[in-house]
């Protein structure tokens, strides 16, 4: 995965209406995609501060601290890291358009769909109950907020399962573990602090190395594609469509699929005649890239799939590229 925090900004935002906040009374009455559904409302209505950690399997965490806030109806989140080792970016979102500032003080335009999210979105939590157990286990505590612990287990193995423990006023995650299907974990992001319904004034976020211009439009990188790039996967795991296309190169095109929950890619470019033809495998926390060279329309392309499955699910999905005649 790209990381926890992408996957926050760029995965489980959800643009749906504020609904009413859970307590303790009306628990007990709440199903669990009931929960998820508020989880997704929360994180897009409220305003919100706080620090929380990271871990991929057992390597060490790392700490960011994260403020939300809407204004005017548009959306700001900026995350940044608060400890000397961490190798990862500093991001902000402004209307669903992500910014990063890598730590070498360089600043990045990231170019996101927002209809490809919105298209993940609509994926009520009901639906996904064709693919995913969601149980409620009961109350808990995460940095001292009262909270409901909800586990998400996958139906096959081509997903990965979830434990999320959600604040019983608010709906907003507290501790997520992503777990193989097996339940081994691969990553855990926990809140240690949290405060909630916060005044954020819009000067929070901008910095000396993330000032206003850094939300300036970035021209759109969606592109008609040619008719050489006539592919399509022959196999994807149940419940997964394509939710967005785009060239993101000269030379190279992209497609990407989700379940509700999941997402990955699938990345297709020609390869070099001479490239080896040896498959690539690597796994941190809870992402798998897998790449091979695949012979189409008489051509050598790299097919390489990045994204929240196995390896297994990769490898299978990378191997049925084809191309389609038009």
């Amino acid at each position: 995965m790209r990381c926890f925090y992408y996957r926050s900004l760029l995965t489980l935002l959800c643009l749906l209406p504020l609904a009413a906040q859970a307590n303790d009374d009306d628990a007990p009455s709440i199903s669990a995609t009931e929960w998820m559904e508020r989880m997704s409302e929360s994180m897009v209505a409220l305003n919100y501060r706080g620090q929380f950690s990271y871990r991929q399997g057992d390597d060490a965490p790392h700490c960011f601290h994260i403020i939300h806030a809407m204004f005017n109806n548009e959306e700001y989140e900026q995350l940044e890291a608060i400890d000397d080792i961490s190798p990862y970016l500093d991001v902000s979102l402004h209307d669903n358009q992500p910014v990063c500032a890598y730590h070498n003080q360089q600043t990045a335009h990231l170019h996101h769909q927002q209809n490809g999210q919105q298209q993940i979105t609509d994926k009520p939590y009901k639906t996904l109950e064709k693919y995913y157990d969601f149980t409620i286990v009961g109350p808990a505590e995460v940095a001292h907020h009262a909270a409901i612990e909800i586990t998400i287990k996958p139906k096959d193995t081509h997903r990965y399962g979830y434990r999320v423990l959600l604040d019983q006023e608010t709906s907003l995650p507290l501790s997520t573990v992503t777990h193989r299907f097996q339940g081994d974990t691969l990553e855990q992001v926990e809140f240690l602090n949290l405060d909630v319904d916060v005044a954020i004034p819009m000067a929070a976020f901008y910095s000396a190395d993330n000032n206003k211009n850094s939300f300036a439009p970035v021209e759109n990188t969606n592109y008609l594609l040619a008719p050489f790039w006539a592919w399509e996967a022959q196999w994807l795991p149940q419940g997964f469509t394509e939710i967005t296309s785009q060239q993101v190169a000269d030379a190279a095109d992209m497609r990407s699929f989700s379940d509700g929950l999941a997402i990955f890619s699938i990345f297709m470019e020609p390869a070099n005649t001479n490239e080896a033809a040896t498959d690539m495998h690597s796994e941190h926390g809870a992402t798998t890239a897998y790449s091979t060279i695949r012979l189409l329309n008489e051509r050598p392309y790299r097919v390489t799939i990045v994204g929240e499955i196995p390896h297994h699910t990769a490898e299978h999905v990378a191997k049925s590229v084809s191309w389609v005649n038009l």
